[in-house]
């Protein structure tokens, strides 16, 4: 399961010029409720996290640290280097694609 990284929501508050209580206000919250998500003291519900995301204009995936046990991710992740189209994963029934830096030459 991701995890919320508070030190993102910190970096994206200020990068915006925004303090605490005017990020909490934006969400309908208190800034001493932004102070406990920045700190780690309480992680935000995830219906939180997506006010949070839209009020800094953020994915909401950007304020989450991706688990790195997720099959599909490690999947992803686990390039061997040759360009591909299609990837079976029987152990989760899928099939990934992706597109590849191939191009078919332009008709003259």
């Amino acid at each position: 399961m991701p995890t919320f990284v508070p030190s993102r929501l910190t970096a994206a508050r200020t990068l915006r010029g925004l303090t605490q209580p005017q990020l909490g206000q934006r969400i309908g919250k208190s800034g001493n409720a932004i102070y406990t998500y920045e700190v780690g003291r309480v992680s935000p519900p995830d219906y939180v996290v997506g006010l949070l995301a839209q009020a800094l204009g953020l994915g909401v995936a950007e304020l989450y640290e991706p688990d790195p046990d997720d099959p599909v991710l490690r999947a992803l992740n686990d390039f061997d280097g040759e360009p591909w189209l299609a990837r079976e994963m029987p152990d989760l029934g899928l099939t990934v694609q992706r597109r590849t830096s191939v191009r078919a030459p332009i008709p003259a």
